[in-house]
């Protein structure tokens, strides 16, 4: 389960999921560019209507050369050298299979 702030839209909660994904499978650095995710996300909020958002389709990817030079933090400390990619899967892709997770949808593990 993952917790959005407030204000904060259902891609960035898809993107946050994808990185709590990957630590559930306890995938450090460079294997997490073999991760290929497809989900789907419930609200949970009491109160709310549990409205579904997805599916979604995310991976990580590595910076290009010029990406690196901008990827810092931390006065330059700390390089970054993967991003996590999530995109909506179009309305006429359908997903067949996949195991339902504790996330609050089916996913796809690959």
């Amino acid at each position: 389960m993952v917790k959005i702030k407030e204000g904060q839209t259902p891609l960035n909660a898809a993107r946050k999921l994808l990185m709590s994904i990957a630590d559930e499978k306890k995938m450090k650095k460079m294997n997490k560019l073999n991760l290929k995710a497809k989900y789907v996300i419930q609200e949970t909020t009491r109160g709310s209507a549990h409205k579904m958002f997805g599916p979604y389709h995310g991976k990580y990817v590595k910076y290009t050369a010029e990406e690196l030079k901008k990827a810092k933090a931390g006065k330059g400390k700390i390089t970054f050298t993967m991003k996590p990619v999530v995109k909506l899967v179009k309305k006429g892709s359908h997903q067949t299979g996949g195991a339902v997770s504790k996330w609050g949808g089916q996913s796809q593990w690959k």
